[in-house]
């Protein structure tokens, strides 16, 4: 995740358009989704944990529950 949150992000902050960054978990069900309501805000970051949960996503108008994002993984066998 060291990428995720250093250069990539620094570039992807730039991004006058960009409304959300997404972060998805290899390790375990959770997504963390860093949001912004226009070009002169700061990014808010909003974490969805666990497999009841529903990831929301403003910029597309998108509810999608993690039992479908994560429905074959098994993160019993993930390192």
């Amino acid at each position: 995740m060291g990428y995720d949150y250093g250069d990539k992000f620094r570039a992807c902050r730039s991004l006058r358009s960009l409304r959300e960054y997404v972060i998805v978990d290899q390790h375990q069900p959770a997504i963390v989704v860093h949001r912004r309501g226009s070009p002169q805000m700061i990014f808010q970051r909003i974490d969805f944990v666990g497999m009841e949960a529903v990831l929301e996503l403003e910029s597309i108008e998108a509810r999608i529950p993690f039992s479908v994002i994560f429905q074959s993984v098994n993160f019993k066998d993930a390192d």
